[in-house]
């Protein structure tokens, strides 16, 4: 017999799911040639506010390179995400419902494209198809910016702000100027053998308003092999499963 799964609430099913912290048009992030670890955990705690609408969710996560994400929300709902090229796993283990998300496109790595933005005064925009168009040197602050190479690929200007040697802010505008946003790295922590911000606020404004991130880390680890539950981890058995394509 074919089982059908009860509806929940929409927002809970995408709560972490959706990347609210969407660059829009600008290019990944994680597009470096080898990540900077081999795994990354810690917990996190994440409150968003979206023209006064103020919500947040914490927990911990588990990432393998760029290639596979194990994520535990423990507030405000219990739920587990699974990620794995671009096929995304959402688990509701206290009313044992189960998403099965494949997009056409690897999917976004929650978190992970902010930690690697924070080092890219060592890794550089250039990889990202980028060109450097001038740099302003003002006491211990250095500002860059960045622009398409290809007048007819334009796809906005960023602009990067270090003190000391470390990133504080990158900001970015579309050619349209309609959407902006920017990343403010703070609290910068030794985790292994990386200096990485643990608290990361990220704001984008448009024509639909304006939204603001509020990202805490704690417990930042790397290169700690991850247990055995999160990287094996499978459904039980008596688990009712959906599948979805985005």
């Amino acid at each position: 017999m074919k089982r059908f799964v009860r509806p929940i609430h929409k927002a809970a099913v995408f709560l972490l799911i959706i990347p609210l912290w969407s660059w829009g048009q600008t290019p990944d992030f994680t597009a470096v040639a080898s990540p900077p670890y081999q795994t990354l955990q810690g917990n996190f705690q994440k409150v968003n506010d979206r023209d006064g609408q103020v919500d947040s969710s914490s927990g911990i996560f588990f990432v393998k390179k760029m290639d596979y994400m194990y994520l535990e929300v423990t507030h405000p709902i219990h739920q587990i995400m699974v990620i794995e090229g671009n096929v995304t796993l959402v688990y509701y283990p206290e009313r044992k419902l189960a998403y099965r998300i494949t997009s056409k496109n690897p999917a976004m790595l929650p978190f992970v494209p902010k930690l690697i933005a924070a080092l890219r005064s060592e890794i550089g925009f250039d990889n990202l198809g980028l060109k450097l168009e001038k740099q302003e040197l003002l006491g211990d602050t250095l500002i860059s910016y960045w622009i398409s190479p290809d007048p007819e690929k334009n796809i906005g200007r960023y602009q990067m702000i270090q003190v000391n040697d470390q990133p504080v802010q990158i900001f970015y505008t579309t050619p349209d100027s309609l959407f902006a946003s920017k990343l403010v790295f703070q609290n910068y922590r030794p985790v292994g053998d990386l200096i990485l911000p643990h608290k990361i606020v990220s704001e984008s404004v448009s024509t639909r308003g304006v939204t603001i991130e509020k990202v805490y880390f704690s417990q930042l680890k790397k290169d700690v092999p991850l247990p055995t539950r999160v990287v094996r981890f499978d459904l039980p058995d008596d688990v009712a499963v959906e599948e979805k394509e985005w």
